[in-house]
Formats: C-alpha cells, sequence, structure tokens
C-alpha cells in the first residue's frame, strides 16, 4: 500500500522566498486564529507557535524562509488554507470592481496565488463560488 505524501514532506530542504504581494496574501491570516487551529493538533504548545508565528509575521519580502521547518509550514499551509481567497472572491460576486478593488488587483492576486501555490504544494481554499481573474461568476475554481 503507497502511503500518501503530505505537502510538508515534499518541502523536505526547501527554502523560498515571497514577493509582498505574496506576504500581503499569507500575513492577512489573523495571528491568534493560526495558534488557535495549531494548538488544536496537540503537536506544539500555544508558546511554541506563538513564537514562530511572530518570527514569520516578521519576516519582509525576499527573506528566505525554510519549509522543511514542520512548525513553520503548518503555519504557512494553515495561512493559506485560511478564508482570504473566499472573502476577495465573495467581494467581487457581491459588490463588483470598485475602488475596493479593481479587476487589475485581483488579476494581480490570482497570479500571486498561484505562485504561492507553486511554491508550497497547498491549495488555496476557496468558497463555492469564486470569480475568475476577468471577473465571472463560477462554481468551480476559477484557475
Amino acid at each position: 500500500k503507497k502511503k500518501k505524501i503530505t505537502p510538508w514532506q515534499n518541502q523536505k530542504n526547501s527554502k523560498t522566498t515571497f514577493t509582498p504581494l505574496e506576504w500581503k496574501i499569507i500575513k492577512d491570516r489573523p495571528e491568534d486564529c493560526i495558534i488557535e487551529v495549531l494548538h488544536w493538533e496537540e503537536t506544539w504548545t500555544e508558546d511554541e507557535i506563538e513564537t514562530r508565528v511572530i518570527q514569520l509575521y516578521n519576516l519582509k519580502a525576499g527573506d528566505e524562509i525554510d519549509l522543511s521547518d514542520e512548525l513553520t509550514f503548518a503555519i504557512i499551509e494553515d495561512c493559506i488554507q485560511g478564508t482570504f481567497m473566499d472573502r476577495m472572491a465573495d467581494e467581487i460576486n457581491n459588490y463588483g470592481y470598485s475602488d475596493r478593488i479593481t479587476q487589475g488587483e485581483w488579476s494581480a492576486i490570482v497570479r500571486a496565488s498561484k505562485s504561492i501555490e507553486k511554491k508550497t504544494g497547498v491549495e488555496f481554499s476557496y468558497g463555492l463560488a469564486a470569480v475568475s481573474e476577468r471577473g465571472w461568476c463560477t462554481y468551480d475554481r476559477p484557475w
């Protein structure tokens, strides 16, 4: 029987950097949410998680992170699987493009999210309805 490989196991000895927009998307997840979710897993103490979250959230674009560290990867994975893309898609579905978010900004966010997924091996979670790069409403993942 073939053992399932998690994204973290695919990242062994993998170091990466993120662009300013990629970090903005990742760091959108509130720190207390990350701590709460990861503490449920009972793998790390709350203090260990909080310390690492603070370290990661103090990084800047271009700073290298090591995704082979299991806690670092778990934090990044939680950020990716958080609600950012759901909220952005809902915003566009409910209000359309506006001064809150333009079509150009949405397109840049979609490209950055694809890049994050490629670097980490973790996919963003999306609600039932999402909006494609071109603004079309769809019930499947738009890209």
